[in-house]
């Protein structure tokens, strides 16, 4: 999607698939994953995805660390030559620490990537909710300081977070175009 001012937006982790009408209910019922089927963009798995195990929502901030992580470094976390290897990767690889591509982000933003991709779910976000505060932590640790680094547009898409808590609503067209970073958690 395209905002009001020409950015692009990511609405999913490609794991969509637009239905014509009359397809929807007999396809639907047709793709629905079963356990241990992996279904996704390999790269943007967690480990527990990536190898067909049962996974909840903190796969979902997994996948979001994997897109953060690559906004900031300009390269994946895990990659390989197969799926195999990429595999291997997600469940036991650490990703190259961040200040190694980029020198001129805030420790805390690190922190808070590599936090998203803890191989143990236990140990990543556990909610959106949780991710939000440590966003608005962040921002406002920004906004004290003189940070010459980071340009300002960097910094005003760190800062703009919308969030429904308890999954009460979905989020409105208008949230959706005027936020840079948008976080919606169901229920």
């Amino acid at each position: 999607m395209i905002d009001q001012r020409g950015y692009a937006k990511v609405l999913d982790f490609g794991m969509a698939k637009r239905l014509d009408e009359e397809q929807r209910l007999d396809e639907t019922k047709a793709m629905l994953t079963h356990e241990g089927q992996v279904v996704g963009t390999p790269t943007l798995m967690s480990p527990k995805h990536a190898v067909g195990k049962a996974v909840d929502h903190r796969s979902d901030l997994f996948s979001l660390g994997v897109v953060f992580y690559e906004m900031l470094t300009g390269r994946l976390p895990f990659t390989g030559d197969t799926l195999g290897d990429i595999t291997r990767q997600i469940c036991q690889k650490t990703p190259p620490a961040i200040a190694r591509f980029n020198y001129d982000l805030p420790q805390e933003l690190e922190r808070i990537t590599m936090k998203f991709l803890q191989k143990d779910p236990d140990r990543r976000y556990q909610s959106a909710a949780e991710l939000t505060v440590d966003l608005r932590n962040l921002t406002a640790a920004l906004a004290q300081q003189q940070v010459d680094s980071i340009p300002v547009e960097a910094t005003q898409s760190m800062v703009r977070v919308v969030s429904h808590p308890g999954g009460s609503h979905m989020p409105s067209a208008a949230d959706i175009q005027q936020s840079d970073i948008l976080l919606f958690a169901a229920g």
